[in-house]
């Protein structure tokens, strides 16, 4: 099993219960050497924070958990202080703003509100899915070219929320503006995750595919981050077995210990 999992979403994301010591406990008994929380902050299309994440002292009270946990933990397990932000491309200068007012290891861009609609609430079988899929990759573009992040979330995340309603979407037919996507990463440092959280979703593979992390190698992408976007305890490191073989397959590395801001382990 992996070391470490840079995913995992406590009772500080909207849509996730378990607080962290639980989670931290579970991880522990994994014997994983660090956990990575990255709970959600969301943006709208009008640069407005989303979801309940617009508390003034929300991420302020996420950073004081973690790094008391830091503390008390010490020697057994390293607990990062990370961030999932949605719709960067949206916010560049607020999001800026906030990956540098406090001591982050780690930042996750993603892309989940498609016109202000979250993925998990289209009903795909009344959607134009061409239409989503550009759009979806055109945010995820914008992203990767201006936002300040460290790696970018569940790339094909759609397919996952699109598999549940019987509609397969594969952004690889428009493998152009994909490996554009890829490209960007590698060039301006950034990384891929490898998000595992569809195994455990009646899912056959991870986000992203198979194809997608071949391409990313060829691209000259090197490491991945992987993480289980797990919402629960439970969830915290699972089907990482399986992701590394894939991870493994392509050349690819697994980033641990990571910190913004220093060298890549």
């Amino acid at each position: 099993m992996t070391s470490v999992d840079y995913h995992v979403h406590s009772s500080f994301s909207p849509d996730a219960r378990d607080d962290m010591r639980k989670m931290v406990e579970k991880a522990v008994s994994l014997n994983l050497e660090e956990i990575m929380f990255t709970d959600h902050f969301e943006f709208l299309s009008d640069g407005r924070p989303g979801r309940f994440c617009s508390s003034v002292d929300y991420i302020p009270r996420i950073v004081d958990e973690v790094i008391r946990l830091r503390d008390e933990y010490a020697g057994r397990i390293y607990v990062g202080l990370g961030l999932e932000i949605g719709q960067m491309q949206f916010a560049e200068k607020e999001s800026k703003e906030i990956v540098n007012s406090y001591p982050f290891d780690f930042i996750l861009a993603s892309y989940h509100k498609v016109h202000d609609v979250d993925l998990s609430c289209y009903d795909y079988l009344k959607t134009d899915i061409q239409s989503l899929v550009h759009d979806y990759l055109e945010g995820l573009l914008l992203i990767s070219e201006r936002a300040d992040f460290d790696s970018l979330a569940h790339i094909d995340l759609v397919k996952r929320y699109a598999h549940r309603q019987g509609i397969e979407i594969r952004i690889e037919k428009e493998e152009k503006i994909v490996r554009r996507i890829l490209r960007l990463l590698v060039e301006r440092g950034k990384f891929l995750e490898v998000n595992t959280s569809s195994l455990r979703q009646n899912f056959e593979e991870c986000l992203p595919s198979d194809e997608i992390l071949s391409w990313y190698a060829e691209e000259g992408g090197n490491f991945v981050t992987l993480g289980s976007d797990s919402h629960r305890t439970d969830d915290i490191a699972s089907g990482m077995q399986e992701a590394e073989k894939h991870i493994a397959a392509f050349g690819l590395n697994i980033l641990r210990k990571y910190r913004r801001n220093t060298e890549v382990v």
